[in-house]
């Protein structure tokens, strides 16, 4: 029995090692591969003429001078480009997922949402992958960009930022979850929705890692999907919370006065609401989904950010250089995004990063409590809520999902704390 056992297990083992090394080379390599490279090729092209102009030193400045100076020449490189990126995207052109049996034939069958609907999924795909690309390649050409410019305050801080363990740590875990949630139609192995009642309730195997649920759905699968729905909360409760606090803060600490009082007295009507119990009373008056999910938390998680702004306004708009462009007849609004906007900067970045993790949690705890995402569709706080109750029979339904809310706190936490020891202006070499 236990030759018997061995054998099953070198066998399994090897077909996942088969299975993994298929998958990276035929998904990740000739499919996301191609279109990275395709995206790249083209970013560079129309980046030449800018790259040129700023006059930079190196064998790729020399070559986009080179190409630019002469109109023929840049565009017999534009040919190239657009043959370049044909070749490479040849195969994935041709499986448009038409979403019908046969191409329409007139164009107002091709203006139907039934005809537009696939490609808006065909160009999602083509976005996904350039937005992984881009946020990937983002950190090693900053820490090479500051790394030729070691002088000033971010070259300092990305210099500060690399030294720090923990830092990289934590961004190395923020880039892999960012990359999970941008890609999960490549790399998640089934779709979050694909049922199978044969192998229900299966413990973590080599076929199914994370094990399956009781509709026989790929665990590994659905936290994958999870990461995306975790993403785009965070960041775009973000964008709610910056887009109402960051104009209030700035208005209320430049103008004063009874502008200001007035604000500040709405930030502590809202401040005297506790705030995951205002979500959910939001939350319970909307309903559950994703849209709601937005809203909750964007409008009433935004005092934070207005009270920061306000504080640093407070004490910048009586600085020298704010006197001076006003002295020289600069509007307010001028003098706000230029010169006051931009020194804030900081405390802002730090607050980011800080804030995602925050409205990823808020949206566990949510999907937990039963009104934050709605069935199938995945989310972390979801799948531990509905499974906590198997806890003792299924460990694996809620552990899984459990681990990647602490992992991707912990991710932000870490890459959070990095950046405020970062640009902290008080700390030295």
């Amino acid at each position: 029995m236990d030759q018997t056992g061995a054998v099953m297990e070198a066998a399994g083992f090897s077909w996942v090692l088969q299975a993994v090394l298929s998958w990276f080379w035929n998904t990740m390599i000739l499919e996301v591969g191609r279109m990275a490279l395709a995206i790249e090729l083209t970013i560079l092209f129309f980046r030449m003429p800018r790259i040129a102009a700023n006059r930079k030193t190196g064998r790729l400045a020399a070559l986009c001078r080179t190409l630019s100076r002469n109109r023929a020449i840049y565009a017999a490189t534009g040919v190239s480009v657009l043959l370049i990126d044909y070749l490479l995207l040849l195969g994935w052109i041709g499986s448009y997922p038409y979403g019908t049996e046969e191409t329409p034939e007139t164009l107002s069958e091709s203006l139907t949402w039934d005809g537009l609907a696939p490609f808006f999924t065909w160009t999602a795909q083509l976005l996904r992958v350039g937005l992984a690309t881009s946020f990937t390649l983002l950190w090693p050409r900053a820490y090479w960009h500051f790394k030729k410019h070691d002088s000033g305050l971010w070259a300092d801080a990305a210099r500060r930022f690399s030294r720090n363990g923990l830092s990289i740590v934590g961004l190395v875990l923020v880039v892999i979850l960012v990359d999970t949630a941008l890609l999960a139609p490549w790399i998640a192995p089934f779709h979050f929705t694909k049922q199978n009642f044969a192998v229900a309730w299966q413990e973590p195997s080599w076929r199914y890692p994370f094990g399956t649920d009781g509709l026989g759905r790929d665990l590994f699968s659905r936290v994958i999907y999870g990461a995306e729905i975790s993403m785009i909360v965070g960041v775009l409760v973000q964008g709610i919370i910056f887009a109402i606090g960051v104009p209030l803060g700035a208005i209320a600490g430049y103008i004063g006065g009874k502008t200001d009082n007035a604000i500040m007295r709405f930030v502590d009507v809202m401040s005297a609401f506790p705030g995951l119990l205002f979500i959910i009373l939001v939350m319970a008056t909307l309903g559950p989904g994703l849209f709601n999910i937005f809203i909750a938390i964007g409008v009433t998680e935004w005092v934070g950010v207005c009270r920061l702004l306000r504080g640093q306004v407070l004490s910048l708009k009586e600085k020298e250089f704010v006197r001076a462009a006003r002295s020289m007849g600069g509007s307010h609004r001028r003098i706000i995004l230029t010169h006051v906007l931009p020194n804030s900067m900081t405390p802002l970045i730090v607050s980011l990063a800080l804030g995602i993790p925050s409205a990823i949690f808020t949206e566990a705890g949510l999907s937990f409590i039963g009104i934050g995402i709605s069935p199938p569709t995945p989310s972390w706080g979801q799948m531990v809520g509905e499974n906590a109750n198997y806890i003792r029979s299924y460990w694996h339904l809620a552990t899984f999902p459990g681990i990647m809310i602490a992992l991707t706190m912990l991710g932000f936490q870490l890459m959070g704390d990095g950046f405020r020891d970062a640009l902290d202006p008080k700390m030295n070499e």
